[in-house]
């Protein structure tokens, strides 16, 4: 069976994005420190360190105190040299936040809105926000990595579609219908999906496990080696659709009866404290 060939270009890419998020995951390391664990050449690594420090993206300031010899150079990674802004749309909310590249959250702003896809006015509010959050949180134009849209619903895997938006009836729906007014790179996520990644992008310990989101729906998120499994039909990590109560259960919106969705999302659980979820969680 034959393999397609990797081209030099692609493994030059690879290889600097191994240098980038070694540097970004140890915080402070030597140029050996990189060769050694990456078991890559030392002329490989000084050239990607030197093309990371045109483009602003690593520190070499400080040293690394040696007992014997020359201290070595520091190389540590700039949390604020890139941002992001992920946007979360639910059924009565917009809300988007400004994250660095450690994840730390620099802006917030949420707007109460009533889901509505097809009105141009809540197509507006959602470009209105991200430009807000960006605002809010000093981002320039040329440091914005780009904007992530999280939705209710599993998503195509270039981003550019909602396969099955079933919570809020929207399934057909594009990226670019929904990020009309967003005048930056931008993608279409599943929220699920896009809260797990954010677990093992802020900590990177975390390199396997399984993330359950519950909200106004119930969702899941498989994390294998800090990467998110989606399956072959995207449907990697939904929980909600197990059947847990087979016999006299809910109907749920799917269509089938006695869903994990049923009894476990947040409006159903906030009912045993009257209305106060963080209670539940606590008790």
């Amino acid at each position: 069976m034959s393999r397609e060939k990797i081209s030099p270009s692609e493994i030059k890419l690879k290889n600097r994005q191994m240098i980038y998020q070694y540097v970004r995951t140890n915080t402070s390391v030597s140029k050996q420190d990189i060769v050694v664990a990456l078991q890559l050449s030392l002329p490989t690594v000084t050239q990607n360190l030197d093309y990371l420090k045109k483009q602003n993206l690593i520190d070499t300031s400080r040293k690394i105190k040696n007992t014997g010899g020359r201290n070595a150079t520091a190389y540590t990674y700039i949390k604020e040299a890139k941002m992001a802004i992920g946007v979360y749309i639910t059924a009565h909310h917009i809300n988007a936040v400004a994250v660095d590249l450690s994840g730390n959250v620099t802006g917030i702003v949420k707007q109460q809105s009533q889901f509505a896809l097809d009105d141009d006015e809540y197509l507006k509010k959602i470009g209105m926000v991200v430009k807000e959050v960006k605002r809010q949180a000093g981002i320039s134009d040329e440091n914005l990595l780009g904007v992530g849209i999280a939705v209710p619903g599993l998503v195509s895997d270039d981003g550019e579609s909602v396969l099955y938006g079933m919570t809020l009836d929207f399934t057909g729906k594009t990226r670019a219908e929904i990020a009309e007014y967003i005048p930056y790179h931008n993608r279409l996520v599943h929220d699920s999906y896009a809260a797990g990644y954010a677990e093992t992008w802020s900590d990177h310990r975390v390199k396997n496990g399984f993330y359950i989101s519950l909200s106004n729906s119930v969702g899941g998120s498989i994390i294998i080696n800090q990467s998110i499994y989606e399956g072959d039909t995207q449907k990697g990590g939904e929980i909600g659709h197990m059947v847990v109560v087979p016999k006299g259960g809910e109907r749920c919106y799917c269509g089938r009866y006695g869903c994990f969705d049923t009894v476990c999302r947040a409006s159903i659980l906030d009912q045993y404290t009257d209305g106060n979820l963080e209670e539940f969680f606590v008790l």
